[in-house]
């Protein structure tokens, strides 16, 4: 699968750049896994902000979180940016199968088609890819344990190679590993912010 996200990577790159949008950096190759966990365990810790956002809106923030990818992880590349700015980070838009099937199904096509019409719900999936082949996803366990499972607990945050993805908890609150985490493929189709601002249904609200 190492191979295959690569793949589906260089393919959005080369998507990204056809629709006159630029990613976020250029994609290198980069390895620095102590890195990798320092930044997954800041943004666990950051987690309480939108947390406590959803909380005050007077949402059910653990239903909330797991179907807020876009806002969570701009905000994720936001955090990146500006406290590891030597890290290559693209935000990621695309889709994420469980067991072969598609949770949120989307491709190129559905992209094009949203930057002539806005869609009134981001349905596909968004995460983060730092160098080729490392991911950070602090919403997907989340959603799989409230959609997939019914459980309404907390799903960490997943983080690593698709393949051999590991995990974290978010602090102070209620968590529980995701069953399905093993069973997760990730499919890049467009990269970068200026491409998520240009299709999403509305600005980013973190």
């Amino acid at each position: 699968m190492k191979n295959s996200y690569c793949s589906f990577l260089e393919s959005a790159y080369k998507f990204t750049a056809m629709q006159n949008f630029s990613p976020d950096k250029e994609i290198v190759t980069w390895a620095d896994e102590e890195k990798l966990k320092v930044i997954v365990e800041e943004i666990a810790n950051l987690m309480h902000l939108p947390i406590q956002a959803f909380h005050n809106d007077g949402f059910n923030p653990i239903v909330k979180l797991g179907g807020e990818c876009g806002n969570i992880h701009f905000f994720v590349l936001q955090h990146i940016k500006k406290f590891h700015s030597s890290v290559p980070v693209n935000l990621t838009i695309g889709e994420v199968r469980t067991e072969g099937n598609a949770s949120f199904s989307f491709d190129e096509n559905k992209f094009k088609a949203w930057l002539t019409e806005r869609p009134e719900i981001l349905d596909c999936h968004v995460w983060i890819t730092i160098g080729r082949e490392f991911i950070i996803d602090a919403t997907i366990g989340t959603y799989l344990n409230t959609r997939a499972e019914s459980i309404k607990k907390y799903g960490g945050i997943l983080y690593g190679r698709p393949e051999n993805l590991s995990y974290i908890n978010i602090p102070k609150v209620e968590n529980l590993k995701p069953r399905k985490m093993t069973r997760l493929e990730f499919r890049a189709v467009v990269l970068g912010e200026k491409a998520f601002k240009a299709c999403a249904p509305a600005a980013p609200s973190i």
